[in-house]
């Protein structure tokens, strides 16, 4: 790869246990529209102010774990593995919350626009946000206070998602009128 970057193992893509990388923004909301169909619940990506909570808890530290990095409580470059790994693999890491990867070996979608996180329809044309940091960032992108723009047609080899269950009360614009009134 042109960047010096590397792949993940073919063998890890089949477990389950690994994020899903290679998708785009609008790959993600396609699958949470598919998802909200096929268990009858509502799920979206996360806003980044709920990203945030999750990775920080009340008290807004740097790193889910705290303010200090450590090299391993997160898959990140400084830790050496050159790919995604089993989302478990670090239960060190996890927030306050119990949220575990929030920082490290793949950066998570969000659904608001980069400009306007506030802006969370998915009509809305813009680019969208990216939280967390990778396997192939550095602790200052490692971190819970950093976010990135990401284009939302392009996929790359340590972008994913995560996916929020969500109330009727915030109904994302892409949950069909039929799945509204039903």
């Amino acid at each position: 790869i042109p960047d010096g970057r590397v792949n993940a193992p073919l063998t890890s893509l089949a477990r389950t246990t690994h994020p899903r990388v290679h998708v785009s923004w609008f790959d993600a909301i396609a699958y949470a529209r598919w998802h909200t169909e096929r268990i009858g619940s509502l799920v979206r990506l996360p806003t980044e102010w709920e990203w945030f909570l999750a990775a920080t808890g009340a008290d807004e530290r740097r790193y889910p774990w705290g303010n200090k990095f450590q090299t391993s409580r997160c898959n990140s470059r400084q830790l050496g593995i050159g790919h995604v790994v089993a989302s478990d693999t670090f239960p060190a890491g996890a927030s306050p919350t119990g949220a575990i990867d929030m920082v490290g070996n793949a950066w998570e979608r969000c659904l608001g626009l980069y400009s306007n996180p506030a802006n969370v329809s998915v009509g809305a044309a813009g680019d969208r946000t990216i939280r967390g940091g990778s396997w192939a960032s550095d602790a200052t992108r490692c971190d819970t206070r950093s976010r990135q723009v990401c284009v939302t047609g392009r996929r790359f080899n340590d972008g994913g998602f995560r996916l929020v269950r969500t109330s009727e009360s915030f109904m994302p614009s892409y949950v069909s009128v039929r799945q509204r009134v039903e």
